[in-house]
């Protein structure tokens, strides 16, 4: 398997959009609108992950604050948070793809992005059973439910 990542662009909707409804439940699948505007406000960190140049899976991250959350459906453009952590809004695989470890290789390349970037850590919002899968790449629980993300949601943190 090689998966080529690059930066997401908006030629890749469709796709993008496709791989979210596989992924999620419709309460948290975002518009199109809101998609474009995370991958806007950081195309460096906003990535997908690429096999025989079709879209398999990507990431929606960001710098941001550690403490604040992001709702859903919240466009990026008018908010400038204190940044000190690379914020993983959504990392998502096609169905046809899954357990073969690509979530797991778009993960490490946001170890690297914020790495690279001096972030102090990486924040996210768990759904949907997803906290395990975190878990088992060192991040740690910080509390739990998110407001407007469901009751099984929690905020997660790994420091790098």
């Amino acid at each position: 398997m090689t998966i080529v990542f690059k930066p997401l662009e908006a030629e890749a909707m469709s796709e993008i959009l496709r791989i979210q409804e596989s992924a999620y439940e419709p309460r948290y699948q975002e518009s199109e609108e809101t998609i474009l505007s995370k991958i806007e406000y950081s195309p460096g960190t906003s990535i997908g992950a690429y096999e025989d140049g079709k879209l398999v899976g990507y990431a929606l991250a960001f710098p941001w604050g550690a403490s604040e959350n992001i709702p859903l459906n919240f466009d990026l453009a008018d908010h400038s948070p204190i940044i000190d952590t690379l914020y993983v809004h959504d990392v998502s695989v096609d169905s046809s793809h899954r357990g073969r470890g690509i979530g797991s290789h778009i993960v490490q390349h946001l170890f690297e992005k914020a790495e690279a970037m001096d972030a102090q850590s990486l924040t996210l919002v768990a759904v949907q059973d997803a906290k395990p899968f975190w878990e088992s790449r060192g991040f740690e629980t910080l509390y739990g439910p998110v407001e407007g993300y469901g009751s099984e949601s929690v905020k997660m943190r790994k420091f790098l």
